[in-house]
């Protein structure tokens, strides 16, 4: 999971889900493509940039970061009362891009 194409995916998922969302599509594959992100891409992302997305514990610990990150973004919106569930996977859309763009930079850019 150390190779650059890893945070460049990862975006690239995170730009597909928000331009499903935004669109309001209406199908299983923007289900499926939602689902998939919200439990793992925001939490690979973050472990990726610090280097802790390796193997089997790096695949648990990024699906718990994941389902942590969303919780706590949605929980936020409750309590000031804006609450969303597009601006909860665009708020975790933007997460994902951010940290993939630090881990890029960690490496020195893609090859």
């Amino acid at each position: 999971m150390g190779d650059a194409p890893v945070p460049v995916g990862l975006s690239l998922l995170a730009v597909a889900v928000a331009v499903l969302v935004l669109l309001d599509v209406r199908s299983p594959v923007r289900v499926a493509f939602v689902l998939v992100f919200v439990l793992t891409a925001p939490g690979w992302a973050l472990l990726d940039w610090q280097g802790l997305a390796r193997g089997w514990l790096g695949a648990a610990l990024a699906v718990a970061t994941s389902v942590s990150l969303a919780t706590v973004v949605a929980t936020a919106q409750l309590y000031a009362g804006v609450w969303s569930p597009t601006a909860t996977v665009l708020v975790l859309a933007l997460v994902t891009v951010a940290a993939s763009a630090l881990s890029l930079r960690r490496r020195g850019g893609p090859r």
